[in-house]
């Protein structure tokens, strides 16, 4: 799939691009293409093409752009009101822990005035990915798969979301995910989500809403430690070589709670795709 935007982004992004790789004479971009899949920021694949000491050098990135309309997820903390930057800010932290994949980064730009939106931009990771359009339990490769390799691919998955909650958020640098007068507590994420979510509908009622939060307040198991939350944890942001996690991805909802929420996300998301719509 290709997008539209290519006159209006190709000359400036590839002018951004140049300054942070100097040492690429006859930088040429070729055709903008679209993922598959993904709900948040706007994503490009970008094939670059260049010289560098005298070879020619092909390499795909990935262009992550901010979304012009309001966030997709309530903000944590003070200040944390651009998901590209939270992203890029949490890709950096994870990257710097050395213990999960992530893509190659190569820059964040906080100025809009160049592509009309903050963005970032990284490597390209070749994988295969679940995608909820068509649902990985219809189609694509997961689907394809014999029913051995389709369980060890959602047991590498769940392992790399447990090998992701053994990362120290205080030792990695996260303490700016934490709200100053806010505990990190499973109570206070469902306020932060219940605060977003009567925000959104305004004066509209939602009564399966209304009795889900009174049903999790009253239920909500105690006790539970903060931990580094993916905030995103689902098979549709992994990339897969067979049963081999090569990435994972998109954080803009990132957050110090406890882990388990992340297990209760990619249950839901697999049982929606399995039970729901797959």
């Amino acid at each position: 799939m290709t997008t539209n935007d290519d006159a209006a982004l190709r000359a400036p992004f590839r002018d951004w691009l140049a300054r942070r790789w100097p040492d690429a004479k006859s930088l040429e971009l070729g055709a903008f293409r679209l993922p598959k899949s993904g709900f948040s920021a706007r994503t490009i694949f970008v094939p670059t093409r260049c010289e560098r000491r005298g070879k020619t050098i092909e390499r795909q990135i990935v262009l992550r752009i901010e979304n012009p309309e309001p966030a997709i997820y309530p903000q944590q903390a003070p200040g944390l009101d651009v998901e590209i930057a939270i992203q890029y800010r949490a890709m950096q932290g994870l990257i710097a822990s050395g213990k999960v994949p992530l893509a190659p980064l190569i820059g964040y730009e906080a100025d809009a005035a160049i592509l009309g939106q903050p963005f970032f931009a990284m490597d390209f990771v070749k994988g295969d990915v679940m995608t909820e359009s068509p649902p990985y339990g219809e189609a694509g490769f997961f689907f394809e798969a014999d029913p051995k390799l389709r369980r060890a691919i959602l047991t590498r998955g769940l392992e790399t979301v447990t090998t992701f909650h053994t990362i120290d958020w205080r030792a990695a640098g996260f303490e700016w995910l934490v709200h100053p007068d806010e505990p990190p507590t499973l109570e206070r994420q469902i306020d932060v989500w219940e605060r977003y979510m009567r925000h959104e509908l305004r004066d509209k009622v939602h009564p399966d809403f209304d009795r889900g939060v009174e049903w999790l307040r009253k239920n909500l198991p105690k006790g539970l430690a903060p931990a580094l939350s993916w905030g995103d944890a689902r098979p549709g942001n992994m990339l897969f070589e067979g049963d081999r996690v090569l990435c994972i991805t998109d954080f803009e909802n990132i957050a110090i709670a406890p882990k388990e929420i992340d297990f209760g996300w990619w249950l839901l998301f697999d049982r929606t795709m399995h039970e729901s719509i797959g």
